[in-house]
């Protein structure tokens, strides 16, 4: 049953990946095609960054936006999303002038801006911090990735390529709909009288105590120093993008004066790279994912110095989609891992886009600057002294970054996890769901506390403790934790 569930659940979240990586990737390209009919190539590239760029409003006012919308109100919020991203839709297609279209298309993005820092931040709620979530992310991108090129190149028409990406738009908004929970959590005295949700009883937290002291605390795996790790991630990140920034523009300036067509076949090159990105990320627990993407910088920098050098464009083009796969996977997992170690969830989550817009639009204007002058000498200055600074900020992003063990007692520690593990298999128990218990079991705090403890939302603790009590056959909090050690006593 267990496995059940985790292939179901996965299975939604890889779907609202995917559907995310095809609307935003299919709404810059359709973007990129109405521009470049009204604008010249250099224009066209600056409006793509600027769009870009300007999409990091949404992802940033999304922690806010979600605390403030009230459940009630979710569905009324959908409709608004729907309807303001379907006006722009119509605008930028119908556009007369530049301006005109740059307006829609930042109004646009910045609604893909909540859109997407809405997905990511449900994808780490639904899943925690589950194994095996590069895989997740590579086969997500790698569907993206086909899906838009379907829509690309099956279809012509950029009416019904902006249809096709609304659509997209609704069914993720249906599947994130399904996923959150609705769920009013009450729970109950053995006498019938309702308990407010976060009060647990003086007799019930002193057993617990009792319990806890008898069998010890477990602790989870915690990261070394988040706060660095985060700026070195952020710093990582920002500095590859100024490496790719220079490849993307050298791309779209082909494509946007009709030399090249960025979204022909070589585009499925990403779609492998993003699979494989997806598997080795995960090889070896995560422990060699910055290793690959040095190698992957290394390859992004020699293919800047072969166009420069009069190489050809498909060789950059196919250079330039083989590592750019490797980055979008990297800077979604990394992120998406790092979020569950931040108070700050909302914002995490999906941070990873958020810097790689934001700093592709702050370089776009002298990195195109560097395309166009035809300084060789300067363009192999620059991107080598970006590659080695890239190569020490992963560096020093990983030193912080390692997880630890705290273990006050070894043996005891061990004994409890291994009672936890068997309690979670016994009864189906999700990776998130064994948390929650977990933090059950360890701390008599009320729920909202609770729930900051382990960064996520109070409605979404809601959810899993009421699943917990589905298959364990109890009623409430209290319940729970007395079925517990009740059956994990039985056990020994």
């Amino acid at each position: 049953m267990a496995e059940n569930f985790r292939s179901g659940n996965r299975t939604q979240i890889i779907l609202l990946l995917a559907l995310f990586n095809l609307i935003f990737l299919g709404t810059e390209y359709v973007f990129v095609d109405v521009a470049a009919a009204q604008a010249d190539a250099e224009k066209t590239v600056l409006s793509q960054n600027y769009v870009l760029g300007i999409s990091v409003i949404g992802f940033l006012l999304f922690p806010l936006a979600d605390r403030l919308i009230q459940e009630r109100f979710r569905r009324t919020e959908s409709i608004v999303f729907l309807l303001i991203c379907m006006g722009s839709f119509l605008m930028i297609l119908q556009s007369r002038s530049y301006l005109g279209l740059l307006t829609a298309g930042c109004i646009l993005f910045v609604m893909l801006g909540l859109l997407g820092s809405k997905v990511y931040y449900m994808v780490a709620e639904v899943l925690g911090n589950a194994q095996g979530f590069g895989r997740i992310a590579g086969i997500a991108y790698a569907l993206g990735i086909v899906l838009q090129f379907i829509n690309n190149n099956l279809i012509r028409n950029n009416y019904i390529q902006a249809a096709v990406l609304i659509g997209a738009i609704l069914v993720s908004e249906f599947l994130m709909a399904k996923m959150r929970p609705g769920i009013t959590y009450n729970m109950q005295t053995e006498d019938g009288n309702a308990m407010g949700n976060d009060y647990l009883a003086k007799e019930i937290k002193e057993k617990v105590h009792a319990e806890q002291n008898k069998a010890g605390n477990i602790v989870g795996d915690h990261m070394k120093n988040s706060a660095q790790a985060a700026i070195f991630l952020i710093l990582s990140v920002a500095l590859m993008t100024c490496i790719f920034s220079t490849l993307d523009n050298e791309v779209t300036l082909v494509h946007a004066a009709g030399e090249g067509n960025i979204g022909s076949w070589p585009r499925l090159l990403l779609m492998c790279s993003g699979l494989c990105a997806g598997f080795l990320f995960d090889w070896k627990n995560n422990q060699v994912r910055e290793m690959i993407m040095y190698c992957v910088m290394l390859l992004s920098t020699i293919c800047i110095l072969l166009i420069q050098s009069g190489g050809p464009f498909l060789v950059g083009l196919i250079v330039f989609y083989l590592s750019a796969g490797f980055f979008a996977v990297y800077f979604v997992v990394s992120f998406l891992e790092l979020s569950f170690y931040m108070k700050e969830q909302r914002l995490f989550a999906g941070l990873g886009r958020a810097v790689n817009n934001f700093s592709a639009v702050c370089v776009s204007a002298v990195s195109l600057s560097l395309v166009k002058s035809g300084s060789s000498l300067l363009i192999y200055i620059v991107t080598i002294v970006l590659f080695i600074l890239v190569g020490i900020s992963l560096y020093l992003y990983s030193a912080n970054a390692v997880k630890e063990t705290e273990e006050p007692d070894q043996e005891k520690s061990r004994d409890d996890s291994d009672k936890l593990q068997h309690f979670a298999e016994a009864f189906g128990l999700t990776e998130r769901e064994t948390e929650v218990m977990e933090a059950l079991l360890t701390s008599d705090e009320g729920i909202q506390e609770l729930a900051e403890k382990i960064y996520i939302s109070r409605a979404m603790l809601y959810r899993h403790i009421a699943s917990l009590n589905e298959k364990t056959g109890t009623q409430n909090r209290i319940g729970l934790i007395q079925f517990y050690y009740t059956w994990s006593l039985k056990g020994e």
